[in-house]
């Protein structure tokens, strides 16, 4: 489409405070808004290109009605634009929020006219101006007034009031009213991030014992009560509905017996400006408390995403609440910690937790209720255990927190070496003459394993390649080792391969000297797993060697003696030389005098 007829000249496109984007940029955001609207009447084509050397959006009303918007102009069909056309153009410059629309000085006077009719038209039939944006000099008719009016009134499609008793204060008082009501329709519109409530809140225990009774409900022997309690929630046990529907009962000394089996209230109390959840374990003798209640506390807790649990349990299940924590990395709360009690804990936590992550967390908040315990009972005495125990676990969390790292990053390691090297890597595709393992391939692998996660264990150089690049370093470090392997090799049992029926001793010697091989190349891929072991606490995939035969030549399809790895060879012997020449010991040293 040819836009080269009529012209409006604009001088803006406006942006409210909660706009990030101006200019033609917001005029994008705001026409694919419209083109996703809802309403089939509202909807728009538009298109984004360059014509003569501009940028700008073409656009199609769906009434037929197209348009093109540059910095500055606006311009139509070179076939014209009727009344009605444009009457809806208005409308939708209107939304688009496009300030200081005039004619163009060149524009024909019919064309004004039709323009100024189709205003009128648009007044008289929705009881509102189109948008006072439109009223530049060249419809200098209107007072400023009278178009800020009209602006509101049109954007916010509320009918315009009976003004003739208004003073002009009051008339533009009720303009800037319907433009305020207008924006925040119009942030209305735009996508809301819903706040998310601190946690834990009471919306999260009625979830979570909503969510326990649906569970629990499949044993019909089974039925619970859940009310409201404070600011939060209680859940009530029953042995079954007789015992749901009787009330409580007293014995021969007057002492009432609840008609419950277990109870749990969850209760939220802001400390320190922050919600915290207390929970209440609750039993009819208060004597009997089954590990599947302090179960149920926790895992309450947990659901709730709480980090900290308060004590509020008979003061003899106090030890078994603690235990508890420790397996659950919950932190205890409401009762004074001893240094018993800490220990149990971390005992607890270790043995049943493999997360070192999550280990790592619990042993800073931990460490966090001690210090409160500590300042709360002013002590201060630099040999108090807890002073201790506070960098214990300080020193531990960081341990944790190392050997999370480097949990995620063996486990890296692990995929990688299994899809592109466990049972892969050794059949090379490109090479087309493939023989049987030989011993320099098993011991050359190795080495090259071994190479490639030192390099690995050193430094985050090789954990941050993709695989695709990874593999290809490897393959540097396997070629590099064929070659050096086979040089080594030749060196060292070249002599004894030369008789093609050797005597027995040459044959154990021989062999004697190619396990010594592989128990080296072994040990270089063992020591290395060890150490990665002992220092992260984490398991790496690795190398298994086929210990084969040694074979310095093989037939060629013409009969001769050649190298089974000659391929390999030369690229490595390449790849040997560039690291020669690239190493710092054998750089040119700078003349000192």
């Amino acid at each position: 489409m040819a836009y080269s007829g009529n012209k409006f000249l604009f001088d803006d496109i406006i942006a409210d405070e909660n706009d990030d984007l101006s200019g033609m940029e917001l005029l994008g955001e705001r026409l694919q808004e419209m083109s996703e609207s809802d309403n089939p009447d509202r909807q728009l084509n538009y298109q984004k290109t360059k014509e003569d050397g501009k940028d700008g959006y073409n656009i199609q009303l769906p009434g037929g009605a197209d348009f093109r918007i540059e910095n500055g102009k606006i311009t139509f069909s070179k076939f014209g634009m009727s009344k009605d056309e444009l009457k809806a153009v208005y409308s939708y410059l209107n939304a688009l929020s496009i300030s200081g629309l005039n004619f163009d000085p060149a524009e024909p006077e019919d064309f004004k006219q039709t323009a100024k009719e189709a205003r009128a038209a648009l007044k008289d039939e929705n009881h509102a101006f189109a948008s006072g944006s439109f009223f530049g000099s060249s419809m200098a008719d209107d007072n400023q007034i009278e178009q800020e009016i009209a602006t509101a009134a049109a954007n916010s499609n509320v009918p315009q009031q009976e003004t003739g008793k208004m003073t002009n204060e009051e008339r533009l008082a009720a303009a800037r009213h319907a433009a305020k009501v207008l924006e925040d329709r119009v942030v209305a519109k735009r996508p809301q991030i819903k706040e998310e409530k601190p946690h834990p809140n009471s919306d999260d225990i009625l979830k979570y014992m909503n969510t326990h009774v649906k569970n629990m409900q499949k044993d019909k022997s089974n039925n619970y009560r859940i009310r409201s309690y404070g600011n939060g929630w209680e859940m009530t046990w029953y042995k079954d509905s007789d015992q749901k529907k009787e009330g409580p009962t007293a014995d021969k000394k007057g002492r009432v017996n609840p008609n419950f089996e277990f109870a749990l209230r969850g209760e939220i109390v802001h400390q320190n400006g922050k919600p915290n959840l207390h929970l209440t374990l609750m039993t009819p003798k208060y004597g009997d408390m089954a590990d599947w209640m302090m179960e149920e506390v926790l895992e309450a807790a947990k659901t709730c995403k709480c980090t900290h649990v308060r004590f509020n349990a008979s003061y003899q299940h106090k030890s078994k609440f603690f235990v508890a924590c420790g397996k659950k990395l919950m932190i205890p709360t409401g009762v004074k910690l001893k240094e018993k009690d800490i220990n149990n804990m971390l005992k607890a936590a270790k043995e049943n937790n493999d997360d070192p992550k999550k280990r790592a967390n619990f042993y800073l908040l931990l460490a966090e209720q001690i210090e409160e315990q500590m300042r709360t009972q002013q002590i201060e005495d630099e040999a108090h255990p807890f002073v201790r125990i506070v960098k214990e676990l300080k020193d531990s969390a960081n341990n944790e927190a190392a050997s999370n790292r480097a949990q995620v990053k063996y486990k890296k390691f692990n995929q990688f070496f299994e899809n592109n090297i466990m049972d892969k890597f050794f059949n090379d595709e490109n090479d087309k003459q493939e023989a049987e393992p030989d011993a320099v391939k098993e011991i050359a692998g190795a080495n090259a394993y071994a190479r490639f996660l030192k390099e690995y264990k050193k430094s985050d150089r090789l954990d941050n390649l993709p695989d695709e690049d990874k593999l290809k370093i490897f393959k540097e470090y396997y070629n590099e080792e064929i070659y050096l392997v086979d040089k080594s090799l030749s060196a060292s049992l070249g002599e004894l391969y030369k008789d093609e029926n050797p005597a027995p001793d040459i044959v154990e010697r021989r062999e004697k000297l190619l396990a010594n091989q592989y128990k080296q190349a072994r040990n270089k891929v063992n020591n290395i797993a060890k150490n990665i072991k002992q220092d992260f606490g984490v398991e790496v995939d690795t190398i298994s060697l086929q210990e084969s035969e040694y074979l310095p030549w093989v037939k060629d399809e013409n009969g001769n003696n050649v190298n089974p790895n000659r391929k390999r060879i030369a690229k490595g012997r390449a790849i040997h030389d560039r690291n020669m020449a690239n190493s710092p010991m054998n750089r040119p040293q700078p003349n000192v005098r």
